[in-house]
């Protein structure tokens, strides 16, 4: 083809229509800002309920603790069984150390939520209680004895 008949080829041509591009740009900042937002919206809600039931079942607490360790030291499964034991042995006193210290703890959040009111506008202060009132619910949770379900054996 010659240069010519190119550029007739290329003048034949509708114009680009920026309006359409700019269309598709603001459509797909709308679809990735509705997928962050649902995404956002459904991690808080798994998350919430996944504190929830820690919250309503401390009984798992040791064997949740137990998970942890085998996954991070990759423990076999007789190492396993004997961290069991331990952390079984173990927990009823950690839980009563921190049901001791639960009041002191308690005490010295309100004196720095009283510092924090010095600073913090309402809407900030209503903030960070919804967020302390979380981190105490888990925390009081995990202060409770933990019962026998907790004594399962574990799989190999």
């Amino acid at each position: 083809m010659s240069a010519g008949a190119q550029d007739s080829a290329i003048h034949r041509l509708p114009p680009a229509r920026p309006r359409r591009r700019l269309l598709r740009l603001l459509l797909a900042a709308v679809i990735f800002a509705g997928g962050l937002a649902s995404g956002y919206g459904l991690a808080t809600l798994l998350n919430e309920r996944r504190i929830e039931h820690h919250r309503q079942h401390p009984e798992e607490a040791p064997l949740r603790m137990v998970d942890r360790l085998a996954d991070r030291l990759d423990l076999s499964g007789s190492q396993r069984q004997q961290v069991q034991a331990i952390v079984l042995e173990q927990w009823p006193r950690l839980q009563q150390i921190r049901a001791q210290m639960y009041p002191q703890v308690q005490a010295q959040m309100e004196q720095f939520r009283r510092k924090l009111q010095e600073v913090l506008t309402e809407e900030q202060l209503r903030a960070w209680d919804r967020y302390v009132s979380t981190m105490a619910r888990s925390w009081q949770a995990a202060t409770q004895p933990a019962t026998q379900a907790a004594s399962a054996p574990v799989p190999p």
